[in-house]
């Protein structure tokens, strides 16, 4: 239904569903494993409304033949449709720059727990993947350098922790130097959501291509999703 409350059918809601979607402000490259319980309970939602549909166009269907406004013998363009298990496409994040002044209000502790909590995600992502993560952020304008053993892939990794939803980071002019000298070696981690313990990582290889940059003071360069046209 729309925001009034009307619900939406046919054209109307395939036109609402295109409209949101064009509207999508980013696209992830990597999802974390996190995603896994979502991914399950979406799959699950969407097959219990596909067997309710399934159950109401049978009842259409058969309206419509009682009225003879279907033609029998499979001529009917009903008969001709058919309903297949839901398969998730993929996952669509709002977010706006209001959460970023929450950022702001933390303590030190808390940003301090935060950043830590993140590193830790990261690193245990990147094993999780089959990659060899050494945290160098005590001597490095990153955080942590990746090899994968197997393809000999290289990942200079930076890790935003953030605690609210939002997906924007900030860099250093040391971090955004890296950034724009390794390009599609430089991953952006962000990991947000960690304040209310349900963390999630978003990875993002050359940030610098795939996100809005624009400057923060005199030091610094503000990342954000990049939004459609």
């Amino acid at each position: 239904m729309d925001s009034s409350g009307r619900v939406l059918r046919g054209a109307e809601l395939v036109s609402a569903l295109s409209e949101a979607l064009s509207n999508v402000v980013f696209e992830a490259q990597e999802f974390s494993a996190g995603y896994g319980d979502d991914c399950v309970k979406l799959r699950s939602f969407a097959s219990e409304l596909v067997r309710d549909l399934t159950a109401d166009f049978e009842r259409y269907r058969e309206g419509l033949s009682h009225l003879k406004l279907a033609r029998g013998g499979g001529g009917s363009l009903l008969s001709q449709l058919e309903v297949r298990e839901p398969r998730l496409l993929g996952v669509i994040r709002f977010t706006s720059e209001v959460s970023r002044g929450l950022e702001g209000e933390l303590s030190v502790e808390e940003k301090r727990r935060i950043e830590a909590e993140a590193m830790r995600m990261a690193l245990e992502y990147e094993r999780s993947q089959g990659r060899e993560p050494v945290d160098v952020s005590s001597g490095e304008h990153f955080d942590i350098l990746s090899r994968d053993p197997r393809t000999g892939e290289v990942r200079y990794i930076e890790v935003k922790g953030l605690a609210g939803p939002s997906l924007l980071a900030e860099l250093s002019e040391a971090e955004y130097r890296v950034a724009l000298e390794k390009r599609d070696r430089y991953w952006l981690y962000i990991v947000c959501n960690i304040a209310k313990g349900e963390p999630q990582l978003v990875a993002v290889q050359d940030p610098l291509s795939k996100m809005s940059v624009s400057p923060v003071g005199a030091v610094k360069y503000l990342l954000k999703p990049k939004v459609q046209s």
